[in-house]
C-alpha cells in the first residue's frame, strides 16, 4: 500500500515487492497474491460470468 500511496502504477509495485519481473504481462497481482493458484485469466473469467447472471436469469431480475 505505501508504494501505491507513494503513487506507483500497481504492477510496478508488484515488482518491487514480489522481486519479479514483467508480471502485467504474466500472472498479475492476482497470481503473485494466490501463489499462481488464481490467474488474471481465471479471475477475470469467472467475474465476466458473474455479471452475466441477470441476463441469463431475467426472470430473477
Amino acid at each position: 500500500m505505501d508504494l501505491i500511496n507513494e503513487g506507483y502504477e500497481l504492477g510496478h509495485a508488484d515488482e518491487i515487492v514480489f522481486g519479479q519481473n514483467n508480471t502485467k504481462q504474466k500472472m498479475g497481482t492476482t497470481g503473485l497474491l494466490t501463489n499462481n493458484v488464481i490467474d488474471r485469466t481465471q479471475y477475470y473469467t469467472q467475474a465476466v460470468i458473474l455479471a452475466l447472471i441477470p441476463f441469463l436469469k431475467t426472470d430473477l431480475y
